[in-house]
Parts: structure tokens; sequence; C-alpha cells
């Protein structure tokens, strides 16, 4: 019943966190999600793709520190419990495992408020400075 309004409400937190932190995205210190034009998505998840796996875990700590709770935002498939039981992989995954460790999920939540999306945001942009 309140699908709408919901998806609404983390939509704004969606596009406020790219908004914000385009010029990081700009300056190449993080990629940004990638937008295609004509959709509206539904703000489910917003993340950033840091240089490296080691900046991205500095940066998961550095917001920790500040009360700010961010993680990774998958473990890849083959390394799950599960994947090294039951699937298989060709190869060394490469691009999986750095992709996993580089990926860096932020807050994002209906009930979130504007204050603490700025507080998320500054503590990325105190991370960068």
């Amino acid at each position: 019943e309140k699908a709408a309004t919901i998806i609404s409400k983390r939509s704004k937190i969606f596009f406020k966190y790219y908004e914000d932190l385009k010029d990081l995205g700009d300056k190449g210190k993080i990629q940004l999600p990638s937008l295609q034009e004509g959709t509206d998505g539904n703000g489910h998840i917003f993340f950033i793709v840091g240089p490296d796996a080691e900046q991205s875990q500095d940066l998961i700590q550095h917001l920790k520190s500040k009360g700010i709770h961010a993680i990774t935002h998958y473990v890849a498939l083959h390394s799950s419990k599960a994947g090294k039981k039951f699937g298989r992989a060709s190869g060394k995954m490469q691009v999986t495992n750095d992709m996993s460790q580089r990926v860096v999920r932020l807050p994002l939540f209906y009930s979130m408020q504007e204050e603490e999306v700025d507080r998320v945001i500054q503590g990325i942009r105190d991370f960068f400075s």
C-alpha cells in the first residue's frame, strides 16, 4: 500500500548521494552507479566503487569510526560457502574478486533523515580530502 511513498523517499536519497558525490566520481576518486536515461530506479541500494580494495576497506573503517554503517555489497558467489560447495567457476575470477572487495554499499533506508545522508556524504568527503 505504501510502495510508491517508500520508493519515492528511497529514490530521493539515492539521487542526493549521486548528486553530492558526483564531483568525486568526476575526479576519479570513486565510481558511481551508472544511470540509464529514461529510468527512475527504485532506490533499492546506493553503492560506490573505490579505486582499490585497500582504499574501499579503509573507507568502510573510516565511516565506521564515525558511527556510519557502510559495508561491502556482496561476497563473490564462487567464494561463498554455498558457492564453494555447489557452484562452479571457470578461471581465477579476477574481476569478480576485485569488484567484491571494492564495492561499498552506503546506508539507504526509508526512515533515513536528510541530516544522516549529509553525514555519510561528509564522511566520504573527509576520507578523500
